[in-house]
């Protein structure tokens, strides 16, 4: 009988509700609210990291400290194609088109690997460039190099190269090879959206990547700029799709960039014209020097942006299809 009570005072381990009539699975928190919403591609490495280590529902490890085996390593969640976890300390660059669909870290590491590159030899990273965009709209195997120009002087290297010819080349070679993708990537009802949105990434984190030096030397972007014109102007559907979405990202970035330099030379103008200024004319000058850099960069990237759009929609703007 003192058996029997004592059962009858212990609560029901058994059932399946609570006191409030909920079930104990409602009342536990579920993954999603615990992890917070699932957040969008990020474009740096920080963010990169971030992104990992939220769709892997792990605390990252920092980066300073050291496991029992002596290293500090961090793995990202699997990948949206379903790939294995990726260490992220161990990404290895790859080419730029490479990286689309991977590892948001792995094309700003790609970039940074690119732009060592294009300082050690500005054409071959120029031909290089051209080469991811044209991998990017569904021909693998396309390639540019310095030893497919026919010139005597290496000055005239991306003057012989980027040009319609050579892109109606590239089309021809992957058709009579039967090598190329269909439907091409940005065609693709599965794929074509992340690929977009990697191709639109590579354009801003390289223009940001550069802006404090190489996107104003005159050579890389203004001959990307021409291939992607020339891309635009190709019979090869996919070919066109994409130089011209690989052109309009570069545009808006760009304007974007111009407006932030117009915003700086404004506030700097402002301060050197100020009576009393701390410094006296030595500052006064220097302010008028970083207006006038301000400036000249703004009207550069006006250049540019001027050929990008005439090259891309002025010339095609009366195209249409015969059907």
């Amino acid at each position: 009988e003192e058996v029997k009570e004592q059962a009858c005072v212990r609560p029901c381990v058994c059932s399946s509700k609570s006191d409030s009539g909920q079930s104990d699975s409602d009342n536990e928190p579920s993954l999603t609210s615990v992890r917070g919403p699932k957040k969008g591609r990020a474009s740096g490495a920080a963010n990169g990291a971030k992104t990992s280590a939220s769709k892997s529902g792990r605390t990252p490890a920092r980066a300073s400290g050291a496991t029992k085996e002596g290293t500090s390593r961090r793995k990202s969640g699997a990948q949206p194609d379903g790939d294995a976890e990726v260490d992220e300390f161990d990404l290895k660059p790859r080419r730029l088109d490479q990286c689309f669909g991977e590892n948001p870290l792995l094309l700003s590491i790609s970039i940074d690997s690119f732009l060592e590159r294009y300082s050690a030899d500005g054409d071959a990273a120029v031909l290089e460039l051209a080469t991811s965009l044209m991998n990017a709209s569904g021909l693998p195997d396309a390639s540019l190099t310095i030893a497919d120009a026919d010139v005597d002087d290496e000055a005239e290297v991306l003057e012989a190269l980027i040009s319609n010819k050579t892109c109606e080349r590239l089309v021809d070679e992957a058709q009579e090879r039967m090598i190329f993708v269909e439907p091409y990537p940005l065609a693709d009802k599965k794929t074509g959206k992340r690929h977009l949105e990697d191709l639109t990434a590579l354009w801003r984190q390289l223009i940001d990547k550069t802006q404090h030096e190489v996107l104003f030397d005159g050579v890389l972007f203004p001959w990307v700029i021409e291939w992607m014109c020339v891309m635009s102007q190709s019979p090869h559907r996919g070919v066109r799709h994409t130089g011209t979405e690989a052109g309009m990202a570069l545009m808006v970035r760009m304007t974007e960039l111009a407006v932030e330099l117009a915003t700086q030379a404004t506030a700097k103008q402002r301060q050197a014209s100020k009576p009393g200024k701390k410094g006296g004319a030595g500052m006064a000058a220097i302010l008028k020097e970083e207006v006038q850099r301000l400036q000249e960069n703004e009207t550069a990237l006006e250049e540019m942006v001027t050929a990008a759009f005439t090259g891309l929609f002025v010339e095609r703007y009366r195209d249409r299809a015969e059907e």
